[in-house]
């Protein structure tokens, strides 16, 4: 885990003389990425700087970066790790290399020498690099297949500025301050901004799975040089599919652990983390760390488990609650994101990695999963609305539903969220096939988003473009049928541009290293070859993890229904954070009062604290943004260490 950043003079004028002074300042917006040491590299010609923050998770002294290779014409600066090294160490040598250290930022800047640009494909990890070929002039940047590790660019008087955070960008460049108008859209509906786009209009996300090149000259060269491909193999039977499954996850587990400094798991007593949690308790001889995290007596469920799940494999065990008061870290939180992000997971995901921090600088977790296996609830619903669709007209327009509408919601949890989800699925039967998947995961969409939006007409096909993202993908590729889009649509949105970013996020700003072994690119391209009725069948979810793992976990893990990550928000919003709501979304200085309809946002906060209706997932989207915008549109850019008293 680590920070980099870099300028390259696109021009070849050598311009970057002085550049130490700006990879120092980008360097210093970002120095929670890397607190145990830095560097600086300014090339010979002037005509690039690299920088670089280093979190030790493997010895300090052998992966000093920026490195380069024998004769200096290379230099590179990773954040992230190689999983696959001791398989390239043994290439280099067979290829005649000498290695200086035994670092894998060192290995990547020889893979370059022999492979070139293909030099990316080779490499099995999670990484962002920047290398500068100095014999040909150029600035080389690759990323991850998964977009585990974050690369942020921007070009501007002919320079290139590229980042592991945006804020590191705007610490140099703080006039690229202007918001990206489609990419608010975006955030509205689906509650983050997906690859190539940031909210700032000037700056990009470079695009995981790709490989770029940036001549001296101006010219530029980018590819992808691996893509996810559903193609399902219907020959295999679901135990082939499981035994070849669990080898490679063990392959996994066993690369992922390898560090020089304690490791830890994530462990909600669910099916993921318990899988990842058991496999390294028969990896390692030493007993596993596990952590779990609840929520004051909604937790305590969630906690009973994963005891249960730690006991049985002998883990040194660490559980917690988290409390409603701890909204207050938001601001701070906020500021590691440089985005808005309406996830209200982040709040025990920053939680859950503090207090990793100190027992463990690298995490295991099972992110990934549900996206590539079939975990989601939502996933059920279209079995389900198949079947309901073809109910006769009649019985569900003029008996089901209009009972249905009868049901008032309820400060009972259980109960309105009970109402709550029978009513979103007779609603979502109604829909498009193409447009049941956005109403069920968005935030705003339809009639809501033209009540907030007052200028929708006027944005109309930016807007509609943003809500059609699903169902572009949707429609390309030969996928058996909608089930398995949806799964393959998931895995390229939300997981890479919401999950992944959470958890990336949250536990660097904790100075920890977030590890998923679900997420090595051999099991992505194992699980894009099974049938989805391996994964989804009977109302069953995750069926081939199951499969897999029936002789190691008890039923009671196994068949445990899905709880999730999430903090009780209705409640709060309903109770102590009501105010602090309506002061942020209908105060007199509210961007989004301003910039959407403040009568409807007021409307909505009143609906949902009579009951009526829960509006607390929309509110939050729009807290979270206002929120934002205070912290970085103003003078400062993500300060830290401010509360809601000082922003509100």
């Amino acid at each position: 885990m680590c920070g980099i950043c870099g300028i390259f003079d696109l021009s070849g004028a050598g311009r970057l003389k002085d550049g130490a002074f700006s990879a120092e300042k980008m360097l210093s917006a970002m120095a929670h990425r890397g607190p145990d040491a830095s560097g600086v590299y300014v090339s010979p010609d002037a005509n690039c700087v690299l920088g670089h923050n280093k979190l030790a998770v493997a010895d300090i002294k052998a992966g000093k970066q920026p490195a380069s290779n024998e004769d200096n014409t290379v230099w590179i600066v990773l954040d992230g790790a190689l999983y696959n090294y001791s398989h390239i160490w043994k290439d280099l040598e067979a290829r005649g290399h000498k290695l200086k250290t035994p670092s894998d930022t060192e290995a990547i800047a020889h893979i370059y020498e022999s492979y070139g640009l293909d030099f990316a494909a080779k490499m099995n990890g999670s990484f962002s690099a920047a290398l500068y070929d100095a014999g040909a002039g150029r600035l080389v940047l690759a990323r991850d297949r998964t977009g585990v590790k974050p690369l942020f660019t921007a070009v501007d008087d002919n320079f290139l500025y590229f980042a592991s955070e945006i804020k590191a960008i705007l610490a140099v460049r703080p006039a690229f301050k202007s918001l990206r108008e489609e990419s608010v859209h975006e955030y509205l509906i689906y509650g983050f901004i997906s690859a190539p786009s940031t909210i700032f209009r000037k700056i990009n996300k470079f695009m995981p799975a790709h490989v770029a090149a940036y001549s001296a000259g101006g010219e530029k060269y980018e590819q992808a040089y691996w893509q996810a491909r559903y193609s399902p193999e219907y020959g295999r039977s679901a135990t082939a599919f499981a035994g070849e499954l669990m080898s490679a996850l063990k392959n996994a587990v066993k690369d992922r652990m390898n560090a020089d400094t304690d490791i830890g798991a994530y462990l909600s007593g669910g099916i993921n983390s318990s899988i990842i949690a058991a496999l390294m308790s028969k990896t390692s001889s030493a007993r596993t760390r596990t952590f779990a995290i609840g929520f004051d007596e909604d937790g305590q469920t969630d906690l009973k488990f994963a005891a249960k799940v730690a006991e049985m494999f002998d883990c040194v065990h660490h559980a917690f609650n988290l409390k409603s008061r701890e909204i207050e870290l938001l601001p701070d939180i906020i500021s590691y994101f440089d985005e808005p992000l309406a996830d209200p997971s982040v709040l025990p995901a920053f939680q859950s990695a503090r207090v990793v921090s100190r027992h463990a600088r690298v995490i295991l977790n099972g992110e990934g999963a549900d996206e590539l296996f079939g975990g989601h609830e939502r996933y059920l619903w279209e079995t389900v609305a198949g079947v309901y669709t073809r109910l006769p007209k009649l019985l569900r327009k003029s008996f089901i539903e209009k009972i249905i509408k009868l049901f008032p919601a309820s400060t009972n949890n259980f109960f309105e969220n009970g109402v709550r989800k029978v009513k979103k699925f007779v609603e979502y039967c109604t829909y498009d096939p193409n447009y049941r998947h956005l109403s069920f995961t968005s935030y705003f969409s339809g009639e809501s988003l033209r009540a907030l939006l007052p200028g929708f007409e006027k944005n109309k096909n930016t807007i509609l473009a943003a809500e059609k993202r699903y169902e572009t993908d949707f429609n390309e590729g030969n996928f058996e049928n909608w089930i398995s889009s949806v799964l393959f649509s998931d895995y390229k949105y939300p997981l890479q541009n919401s999950v992944i970013v959470k958890n990336e996020r949250m536990c660097i700003a904790n100075s920890v290293e977030n590890r998923s072994p679900f997420l090595d690119y051999k099991i992505i391209e194992l699980a894009m070859k099974m049938p989805v009725n391996y994964k989804i069948k009977n109302l069953s979810l995750k069926n081939i993890l199951k499969l897999m793992m029936h002789d190691t976990l008890p039923l009671y893990i196994l068949h445990r229904p899905k709880t999730g990550f999430m903090p009780p928000i209705d409640r709060w919003f309903r109770g102590d954070l009501r105010e602090l709501m309506c002061r942020a979304l209908t105060g007199s200085n509210s961007f989004v009062k301003t910039a959407f309809n403040g009568t409807y946002i007021k409307n909505m906060i009143e609906i949902n604290h009579s009951g009526m209706q829960n509006f607390s997932f929309q509110l939050y989207n729009l807290f979270i943004l206002e929120l934002w915008h205070k912290l970085y549109m103003g003078e400062s850019t993500g300060a830290r260490g401010v509360s809601f008293k000082d922003i509100f």
